[in-house]
């Protein structure tokens, strides 16, 4: 009897490890910012497009990638970039196999205005369970 062939991991969810892992190595903690966060969460402030730089990953990788981990609920961007500004995001977890499997699952085509509101409902609902979590009432 043979295994059963895994499906080989692509290489996005490769792109979004490295560049959280190097997000993670440049960050600090959460607490050394006012942003009214319980969680426990570190923080990187930086130029990301110099850190994919620096990563050798090229520009177009940028958007998707970001994107990737924010659909994931990696990071979250609580500050925009610019010019000489650094944009700074919290670090929520790294990326997993099964979330950026799930995030794909999400994305794929769906049914129009329905799949729209369907989406809109699943994130309110996670971010309602991370308010949850922080006031510590998940218990």
């Amino acid at each position: 009897m043979t295994e059963p062939e895994e499906t080989p991991t692509p290489i996005l969810f490769e792109h979004c490890k490295t560049v959280y892992a190097k997000m993670l190595e440049r960050s600090k903690p959460a607490k050394d910012y006012d942003l009214n966060t319980t969680v426990d969460a570190r923080v990187f402030e930086g130029y990301t497009t110099r850190l994919f730089s620096a990563l050798g990953l090229s520009t177009p990788h940028y958007t998707t990638v970001l994107s990737t981990l924010k659909g994931m609920e990696c990071l979250e961007q609580v500050r925009r970039g610019g010019g000489n500004a650094k944009s700074r995001w919290i670090l929520w977890k790294p990326p997993e196999e099964e979330d950026f499997r799930n995030y794909e699952a999400r994305k794929a085509p769906g049914r129009g205005k329905v799949r729209v509101l369907e989406q809109g409902l699943v994130e309110v609902n996670r971010r309602l369970t991370r308010v949850e979590s922080a006031l510590g009432l998940d218990k």
